[in-house]
């Protein structure tokens, strides 16, 4: 029989290259698991020493914000304060056009549907090649068959 006076042990730095004695195969699965969550949770606490699994936790970086985030949409007060003022002078639409394409925000006075009515104008142009049998753009969705055939198409009189 071994006694052991245990309030007087001290461990070496070497104890944690060694098991205990009689540690089983789950005992030493659970012991690493243990060193590997310790270890996550020093380096999430200090940000000098991140891990890859902590940059997994943390993620990307957020995304720049949109440069369309400009848009006069976003800012339009509510209706019971849209009431008097005096109303923007209105831009020519391809003006409009132009700065939505190039990615800036609508300027003050162009319609509040322009990216409708580009989505619109691209639609009709993909379906009136489609009708004509030309080949379609790139950008042609690949349902334009089926939207030519839900829209009727211009009427033609057969006389």
């Amino acid at each position: 029989m071994e006694h052991t006076d245990f309030t007087h042990y001290q461990p070496t730095r070497f104890n944690k290259y060694f098991p205990p004695p009689n540690e089983t195969l789950g005992g030493a699965a659970g012991r690493h698991i243990d060193d590997a969550i310790k270890e996550i949770a020093k380096t999430m606490c200090d940000p000098e020493k991140r891990s890859t699994a902590t940059n997994l936790l943390y993620g990307a970086p957020p995304l720049p914000p949109d440069p369309k985030d400009t848009d006069e949409r976003l800012n339009m007060p509510p209706p019971a304060l849209a009431g008097g003022g005096t109303p923007a002078k209105p831009i020519p639409l391809s003006t409009c056009i132009d700065e939505y394409s190039q990615g800036k925000g609508l300027s003050q006075g162009c319609p509040v549907n322009t990216p409708e009515i580009i989505f619109q104008a691209q639609m009709r142009e993909c379906i009136d090649l489609y009708r004509a049998g030309k080949r379609l753009k790139s950008w042609c969705p690949i349902d334009t068959p089926k939207r030519a055939a839900a829209e009727a198409p211009a009427s033609v009189d057969s006389h």
